[in-house]
């Protein structure tokens, strides 16, 4: 990271995988959020920096139109000096936020349903729906819903779960991964060892799962199914209609975080 600057954590490249946009914290800028541009065609050199017009941004993913980011806002403020804690809490202003990539001109902003509903994880669908999922930072459980769906030009839309019974008492929100057809989504509660598989056409729950310590979720087109990782080392399918997760893969002594890519082979 350039002087005065550290990582978020997530990243993401153009369609035509030139330049890498990278999540970061502006610590010699009182914690503002920033997003990094750089050369991957250059050894990663260092482009600019453009603001995400907010704090403690995170994971970010390339429009379809391949010239607009969103930024998944999550208004929490800290610095290396104070660690992990918010510094922030009653003026936390959580968001997601579109980006223009070449003029970092802010197109479009959609504030949180909640001042402590921190936005942090999402993914883009092929016909450019967002969905977002948020980590509650009040008293839990939180009160409100906490994934959304977005289009360009409308509010936030949020996730119903129906008849579906669910109480995630943790109220945290992990990965989210689209299909490639984007008629469904997931997201994964590794607190509330749940998984949720969301209906985008209606907007609701179709079915939960149980899985301890999810974590990863990422959709696999060629087999028309979602796999999940665990922090017990396990690779899980998911299969929309399935009444169950299909172990795929175990790694003993292995534990799988809440980031998970599909790699296409060459």
């Amino acid at each position: 990271a350039q002087d005065g600057y550290h990582y978020y954590g997530h990243g993401c490249l153009d369609a035509q995988e030139r330049f890498l946009y990278t999540t970061e914290n502006h610590v010699a800028g009182d914690g503002q959020g920033a997003i990094g541009v750089y050369d991957s065609q250059d050894n990663y050199r260092f482009v600019k920096h453009l603001s995400c017009a907010g704090i403690g941004p995170h994971q970010l993913a390339m429009m379809p139109d391949n010239k607009t980011l969103v930024v998944a806002v999550g208004g929490i403020k800290t610095l290396p000096q104070h660690g992990r804690d918010t510094l922030n809490f009653d003026s936390m202003a959580p968001a997601l936020n579109y980006i223009d990539v070449d003029s970092g001109e802010l197109l479009e902003s959609q504030a949180s349903p909640h001042q402590h509903l921190s936005l942090r994880h999402l993914d883009v669908g092929s016909k450019g729906l967002v969905v977002v999922g948020g980590q509650y930072q009040g008293s839990l459980p939180a009160p409100l819903p906490l994934v959304y769906q977005h289009q360009r030009g409308k509010p936030l839309q949020a996730m119903d779960t129906g008849d579906v019974p669910l109480r995630l008492n943790k109220s945290y929100v992990a990965s989210i991964s689209i299909d490639s057809l984007q008629h469904y989504a997931v997201s994964t509660c590794p607190r509330d060892n749940t998984v949720c598989l969301w209906n985008l056409a209606n907007g609701q729950l179709q079915q939960s799962f149980r899985l301890l310590d999810c974590a990863g979720a990422v959709y696999d087109a060629r087999y028309q199914q979602f796999i999940l990782s665990n922090g017990r080392g396990q690779l899980m399918a998911l299969s929309p209609g399935s009444p169950a997760l299909r172990p795929l893969a175990y790694a003993s002594g292995i534990h799988w975080d809440n980031h998970l890519r599909l790699a296409q082979p060459s």
